[in-house]
């Protein structure tokens, strides 16, 4: 929406887009990346390279490539990776370089919503013909990830020709839509090849609750209320943080897995995620507190640290 509406008024600036997503991206990335290293060092020293190797592979936003080749992503072996959720953030950042390229070049073009919906209906052909012949391809590299995201795309470009709907009909489909998302936890099976098809229901369900969830006062009430709101807003220190904790647990066996250790493991990564989405994240996202050439100063000295000790390491 932010690309769209900038370059609708001709005032879109790629490198300014670029900044804002570094800002949201990198800081909670490298702290992440950097933390966990002497941990890993001390307690996991016979799995150090293949860390610093997803370490640098996430760094550089292609670790679903280096995951894809090294293994698949369920059973045991996600349990022992610590970084092996930072395959999502690589996809996600891909496209992102890719999409402000594409619209700068085609948005202004007769063809720029067919083209869009042609490349969902190849990549989603691809998921759905690939995935059984090649699961971890189909789970990892970005071309059968790509209709996912371009599905958030058409919401968005759905939302922005405003279209009200009959408040029973809103209500309904909103309903329809938060109950496909729960149910998808239950139907949607680990091993079942996805992306696939599967997908759909709780993907089109988001997409409407974004769009007329709001206006929905069942819905309103389920879903924005306060507590809900604020794991939203710490949720990307959740993604980044929960992972490396589970695989520690995992490979050392600090504690046994029991529905209070699970308790007592979400209390800590919720109170966790505030302290960093507080003092990394809100700190790095405002110019005012962090100017630009501080905030480059500051992540290229520490991603440049990162690079090459996990260079010594290799």
């Amino acid at each position: 929406k932010i690309i769209l509406n900038k370059l609708e008024i001709g005032e879109f600036n790629i490198l300014n887009f670029f900044m804002s997503r570094a800002r949201r991206i990198l800081p909670m990335l490298l702290f992440v990346l950097i933390i966990f290293s002497p941990l890993i060092f001390f307690l996991l020293p016979s799995k150090m390279i293949s860390l610093s190797q997803s370490i640098l592979t996430s760094l550089f936003f292609v670790s679903n490539i280096f995951f894809y080749w090294e293994s698949g992503y369920f059973g045991e072996a996600i349990n022992l990776k610590p970084y092996i959720h930072l395959w999502s953030l690589s996809v996600e950042e891909q496209f992102y370089i890719i999409f402000p390229i594409y619209c700068i070049l085609f948005y202004k073009k007769n063809y720029f919503l067919i083209s869009l919906i042609s490349i969902f209906l190849i990549s989603f052909f691809l998921a759905n013909i690939l995935g059984p012949k090649f699961p971890n391809a189909n789970f990892f590299l970005t071309p059968t990830r790509v209709w996912e995201i371009l599905s958030g795309v058409f919401f968005m470009i759905f939302e922005k020709k405003k279209i009200n709907l009959n408040s029973k009909f809103s209500n309904a489909i909103c309903l329809v839509s938060l109950i496909a998302i729960i149910l998808s936890f239950f139907y949607i099976d680990n091993l079942d090849n996805i992306p696939n098809f599967n997908l759909l229901p709780a993907i089109v369900g988001t997409g409407i609750l974004i769009i007329y969830g709001e206006k929905n006062n069942i819905i309103k009430k389920l879903i924005c209320n306060k507590a809900l709101i604020f794991i939203g807003l710490i949720s990307y220190s959740l993604y980044m943080l929960h992972q490396p904790f589970l695989a520690f647990n995992k490979n050392l066996n600090f504690f046994e897995e029991s529905i209070i250790t699970k308790i007592l493991f979400f209390i800590l990564l919720i109170l966790l995620s505030s302290i960093t989405w507080k003092f990394i994240e809100q700190p790095f996202r405002n110019v005012k507190k962090i100017s630009t050439k501080k905030f480059l100063y500051i992540i290229i000295f520490i991603g440049t640290t990162i690079v090459i000790l996990n260079t010594i390491i290799l």
